[in-house]
């Protein structure tokens, strides 16, 4: 699935002087696919579940509210931080984050 500006498609199937009262497979793939920029969530709000944590191995991109890197996220502690070699070092200063962008893909 992929998204879509629906307010695009709309336009223009209404535009168009052949409109049928419906929309249609091929005026759904021929609209542009909506390009969706990642979110910060606050700490505050809700924290990563389960399923995002599996996406990318616990990995996410963080903010101290100065600056952005990456940390791992330990779904058992419910915090951010990095693993170690007597544990892991909790990382009290996130209070932003945001799952990884999608791997870069090369078109042929």
């Amino acid at each position: 699935m992929r998204p879509i500006d629906a307010e695009e498609l709309i336009r223009s199937t209404i535009n168009n002087p052949l409109h049928v009262p419906y929309i249609t497979k091929t005026d759904v793939e021929a609209t542009p696919t909506l390009e969706i920029e990642p979110q910060w969530t606050p700490c505050s709000e809700r924290l990563p579940n389960h399923d995002e944590c599996i996406k990318n191995n616990g990995l996410f991109n963080v903010s101290d509210g100065d600056r952005s890197y990456s940390e791992w996220y330990d779904n058992d502690k419910r915090r951010f931080g990095e693993p170690t070699m007597s544990g892991f070092r909790v990382d009290y200063a996130v209070i932003a984050w945001m799952p990884l962008p999608e791997p870069y893909l090369v078109k042929f």
